[in-house]
């Protein structure tokens, strides 16, 4: 994906179905709005199959993950609409 999108975010830790990300404020919106949902969801095709990796009869996909976010400021620090104001993001990512 930066490839090919100006876009700045590093990947901090992995843990199980979770990533936390370290990303530069106007970059936000975008990595929420666009880099997940593309680059865990659009393109992870999930296919329904056998335990010999068969494909199964029926709808057998692709399937794709849904995904759910959430921004802090800091390690669980919730991210509040002053600190949105402040930092320039827009302030549907405060946490209510």
């Amino acid at each position: 994906y930066r490839a090919n999108n100006n876009v700045e975010y590093n990947i901090i830790l992995q843990i199980h179905d979770a990533v936390i990300l370290e990303v530069p404020y106007r970059f936000v919106e975008d990595v929420v709005d666009n880099v997940l949902p593309i680059c865990m969801s659009d393109k992870v095709d999930i296919r329904s199959c056998n335990l010999d990796g068969t494909p199964r009869g029926g709808k057998s996909g692709p399937f794709h993950l849904g995904i759910a976010t959430e921004v802090f400021t800091k390690w669980s620090i919730p991210l509040t609409k002053e600190n949105c104001k402040v930092m320039g993001i827009p302030e549907r990512f405060a946490q209510h």
